[in-house]
Formats: structure tokens, sequence, C-alpha cells
């Protein structure tokens, strides 16, 4: 069944099995506790592809095309709505009050009254469009932006720091409340300037060409300051950016930090990044500043220009005594009208920085985008194909790497650090693409695949993986949707089970990387149980037993042995990998051996090298 919003409710359809029929319910307060507290929501992408300025706005209007015509109908009519105020004034004056019409009289300035609860009226509708089209914006569009930086390419998030991301993403949001909040405000202030100006005209084009030239004078004095505040605009944005990045550095590691007595020299180097960031901010905010003096100008000052014209056209404009109230208070909605849009350009254009700081995430196209791979099921025959890959600006980690795995192979890769072993399991889950070459499963090229349908049927324990917050249990599930019974398995092949039966909430057991309820060998085994829960054709490790103890560790690799499964194992202790069914030594990012731990042991080479300083 659906749940589909109706009138500010919601309605339930749902379809007949036997005969497809489609029946509707209105949800109300006798359904609604029917209802099961769990379901699914759907969001709508960004486009799979570089974004920009313009297709931000077309999602925008996607999800509020409805509040943006009510805005438009009702900012339409309180532009009509306030021309009768400043007209009816001027005939008040003029004819109503020196014929003594008292009903007359009467009727304008009930008329009056009624403009002004109607003007009333329709702002707060205003308001409310304003809200409701911000509100559904900022839920689609923060969804859809966080759905767009999980799917990046691995590559992106070499580029930067978490704490910088994190602001980056904060970049868009301040994008969205602008441009939704303030600028459609001013949209319908603008109606009001133009209805002002129409009637300013009418009544005198000397005195309303005397008003727009003060005006301009103004815009152009607020645009210069707006441009000159432009300029320092990135490099605050960029500042506080690295200081983000350096605060979250900081807090997450302040065990470290304490451990080595650090912290006044990370204070010291926090505190010449703020001061830089201060001393730059301070000159955008005297900016800022300057601006909104010139703009409270503006009123002033076109009164007074618009005084001293009348007092001089007086004796030939003809312009009677309520015509000038009634272009006095038209000149005050065209005035703030021109401010409101001056202040919100200055805004606007003062959102380059910003955009600047979030173009990297919108401008970087998801890891599936233009690709319609197929969703394979590994078979666990994996193959590399004459594969060679650097990083950008980087010598060659992998060369040449001609490599065959056959199902349900227990295959351990070994090498010194930095001979591109991490790499090379990076390069089997999709994370980088071969510069040369090809990564194939079950003859398959990685290129073609679905990866996200691929990683959920591979078991996955990279270096330095973390746990999630929460309790064991969801730690160990992760994706899979599976129950206890599943993850006390699991777990029991990690060998974590009597851990986990020691501890007195069980699975329930709060963790998190935070937290100091488990070492790091048990850190390590829920990442194993985690990668075994469910049940993948392909297991994956890079250093996943680094922090065991030998009894533990025999424990997790007898189960790794007896697993039907493909097992590709990076380790640096090679005792690890005794049973591995072959041992692959990478060196300088070439395979330099390959055999059982039996055959490279008593082989002159790389592996025994390694075994002796190892034993010694």
């Amino acid at each position: 069944m659906a749940l589909v919003p109706h009138l500010g409710g919601y309605r339930m359809r749902a379809t007949d099995a036997e005969t497809n029929e489609i029946h509707e319910w209105r949800v109300d307060a006798a359904l609604a506790p029917r209802l099961a507290p769990f379901a699914f929501t759907f969001y709508r992408r960004f486009e799979l592809r570089a974004l920009t300025a313009a297709d931000m706005m077309r999602f925008a209007a996607a999800h509020g095309g409805r509040d943006l015509l009510l805005l438009l109908i009702a900012g339409f009519v309180a532009a009509l709505v306030g021309l009768f105020t400043p007209a009816a004034t001027g005939w008040l004056i003029d004819r109503a009050i020196p014929s003594h019409a008292t009903r007359t009289v009467e009727a304008i300035i009930a008329g009056l009254a009624v403009a002004g609860v109607a003007i009333i009226a329709l702002d707060v509708l205003r308001s409310l469009a304003v809200m409701r089209f911000e509100s559904r914006i900022g839920v689609a569009m923060q969804a859809a932006l966080v759905d767009r930086v999980i799917s990046a390419p691995a590559r992106f998030f070499r580029d930067f720091s978490s704490g910088d991301l994190a602001l980056r993403m904060g970049s868009v949001n301040t994008i969205q409340r602008t441009i939704t909040g303030s600028t459609i405000g001013t949209f319908v202030t603008s109606l009001f300037l133009f209805a002002n100006l129409a009637l300013m005209i009418a009544y005198s084009p000397a005195l309303t060409a005397a008003a727009m030239g003060i005006a301009l004078v103004v815009v152009a004095m607020s645009t210069a300051l707006g441009l000159a505040r432009l300029k320092v605009g990135p490099r605050i944005e960029a500042m506080d950016g690295k200081l983000g990045a350096m605060q979250f550095e900081i807090f997450s590691g302040i065990a470290k930090l304490r451990a080595a007595a650090a912290e006044p020299r990370a204070f010291k180097q926090w505190y010449a990044k703020y001061d830089a960031f201060r001393t730059l901010n301070g000159v955008s905010a005297r900016l800022a500043n300057w601006e909104s003096v010139a703009l409270n100008l503006l009123q002033p000052a076109a009164t007074v220009i618009v005084l001293y014209m009348a007092w001089r056209l007086a004796p030939t404009s003809g312009m009677t005594t309520g015509e000038f109230v009634a272009f006095h208070a038209a000149l005050f909605g065209l005035l703030g009208g021109v401010h409101a849009l001056v202040a919100t350009a200055l805004d606007l254009v003062n959102l380059k920085p910003v955009w600047d700081r979030a173009r990297p995430i919108l401008e970087t196209p998801p890891e599936d985008a233009g690709k319609h791979g197929m969703a394979h099921e590994p078979q666990g025959r994996i193959e590399l194909r004459t594969v060679s890959f650097a990083y950008p600006g980087g010598p060659v980690v992998l060369e040449d790497i001609d490599l065959v795995i056959e199902p349900g192979e227990f295959v351990a890769i070994v090498g010194a650090s930095g001979s591109g072993k991490s790499t090379l399991l990076r390069m089997l889950l999709g994370f980088e693409t071969p510069a040369i070459g090809q990564v194939l499963y079950d003859g398959s090229d990685l290129a073609t695949l679905d990866l996200r349908h691929l990683r959920r049927r591979i078991g996955t324990v990279l270096q330095g993986g973390k746990l999630w917050a929460g309790d064991i249990l969801t730690n160990i599930a992760g994706a899979n949707n599976i129950g206890a019974d599943a993850a006390w398995q699991a777990a029991r092949r990690a060998g974590l089970e009597r851990d986990i039966e020691a501890m007195p909430m069980g699975l329930y057991t709060v963790v998190g990387e935070g937290l100091s309820t488990l070492s790091g060998g048990q850190r390590q085994r829920v990442l194993i149980a985690r990668a075994l829960a469910g049940a993948p054709g392909i297991l994956l490790l890079d250093e996943a037993t680094s922090a065991l103890d030998n009894v533990s560790q025999a424990t997790v690799l007898e189960g790794l042995t007896a697993l039907d499964a493909t097992r590709v194992v990076i380790a640096h202790r090679l005792n690890t990998v005794r049973d591995a069914d072959r041992i692959v030594v990478l060196d300088r990012g070439r395979i330099v051996q390959q055999g059982t731990f039996q055959e490279l042991a008593g082989a002159t080479g790389p592996f025994s090298a390694m075994l002796a300083r190892q034993v010694a």
C-alpha cells in the first residue's frame, strides 16, 4: 500500500491482489493507529551529471510549483490592492474632504481599512507559502545532497577532509535558504515596486525621474561596496573550510593530542588560522555595514530631493496637495522595493564564493552516472588483466598486474608497506579505475556492472574500518536484513560469541568509535562478523586481524579457511596466511612471487626475507 499526500493530509491506496483494483481511503484518526510504524519514503535524486545553478533552480521549482504560483497570485493581488491606498488618500484630500462629502469620506476610510486588512492577510498567506516552499525544498534538497555525496566516486573523498566536506555541504544549504527565502520574498516585493512606479509616473514624471536618479546613485554605491566584499569572500570561505577541518581533526584526535601533551601546539596552530579568518571576516563585515548605511540613505535622500523638486516645480506642475501626498506614499513603497531588491542582489552576488565552495560536490557526477550496469550475482571468479594504476600526480602504484582467482580459492596478498596491496583491494571493489587493463568478475568487466549490487554481495573489511554508533547487533547486521540468530552465527564465525555473552547487554551492548566498550581486537572481530553476516560469495579483508591475539586470530582463521567463498586477504603478519591456497607477493606494484606458504618459505625471494625478519 502507499500513502499519498492529498489536501494537507494523506490518502491510502492499495491494490487488490486478485482483481488488481485500486482502493483508496482517507487516513484519519481512526485509520492512522492501524498503520505499521515502518515505511519507505522516496526522494528525488539530483540528475546524474555535473550540475549548474540553473539545474538547482529547476530542482527547487519542481518541488514547489504550486507554492510559487500561490506566491505569484498573492503578490499580484497585493500589489493591486496596494495601489488603492495612495490613490484613495490623494482623492480624499483633494475632493472628498474639501467638499464635506461625509459618506464618501467614510466609504474611503472603510475601503482603506479593508485594503489594509487585505494586505496583511495576503502578507500572511505569502509568508506561509514561503515557509511551505522552504520546508519542501529543504527536505528534498538535503536528501538529494546527502545522496549525491555518498554516491560520489571514492577518489572524490581524497581531495577533502571530513570537516571541510561537511562545511561544503553546508554551503549548498546556505544557497538554498538564501534563494528560497529572501529572493522569493523580494520577487513579491518587486511587484509592489513596479505598481508604485507606474502610479508615480502617472502623477509626475519629473518627480519620478528625480527620485529614480537618487535611487540609482545609492544603488551604484551599494553595488561598488558589494563587489569589494566579493573580492574577500572566496578567501573567507576557503579559510572557514580549513578552520572547520582543523577543528574536526583536533576534536576527533584529542586523545592522541593529550597523550603527546600537544594541546598547546594544537591551540597555537588553530588560533593562527582563526586570527587570519577573523581579520578577513572583519573586513567583510565593515563593507557590509557601509552597504547598509548606503541603502539606509536612500529613503531620506530621495524624500529631500523630491520635496525640493516639488517646491521648484510647484508654480508650473499643477500638482495638487492630494496628488503630492499620494505620490509621496507611492514613493515610500517604491523605495522599500528598491531597498529590498538591492539588498537581495548583493546577497546573491556574495553567494558566489559560497557557490564556488559547493561546486565540487555538485559538479562531481555520482559513481553510477552514465552506467547501466548489470546486477551481477558473483560466482567467485576474479581476474585482473594487465592492470596498471597511478594516483593523480603520483608514481605508478600497480603495474602490469595479471592475476586470476578461482571460485572458492583462498588467496593472500602480501608485501612491504607501499607495495600496492590496499590499492589492489580498492581496485577489486571499484573504488579506483585502472589506467590500463580490466578487472573482471566471472568474465564480466567491472566497469559494466552495477557496483552497488556487486558490493552488497561481497563481504569487506577495509584497513582502519570503524564501527557505527549503535549496538553490536546493528553493527553486525550492517546493510543486511538479518535478525539476532543470524548475527549470533556471524559472531560465532568471527570468534566473538564468548565476548558478547560476557557482556551484560549482549548483542545490544552500545558501541561506537568514541566509546571504549570494546578492545581493538573485539572491534576488528565485529567488523569481520559484519562482513560474514550476509553469507557473501566473495570476502575481501585488508589487515582485518592485525589487532587480534594469537588465540583469537587462530579462531578467525579457522572460520575463514572453512568458508565456502572466494577469499582475498591482505596481511602483514605472514603467520596469518599459512593456510592460504595461494600467496601473491607484491613489490613496488608488481607481482614478484606466487605459491603456497611452504613453497615461498623455501625459495629465495622477498617472501622468505619478510618471513625471516618477522621470525627474528
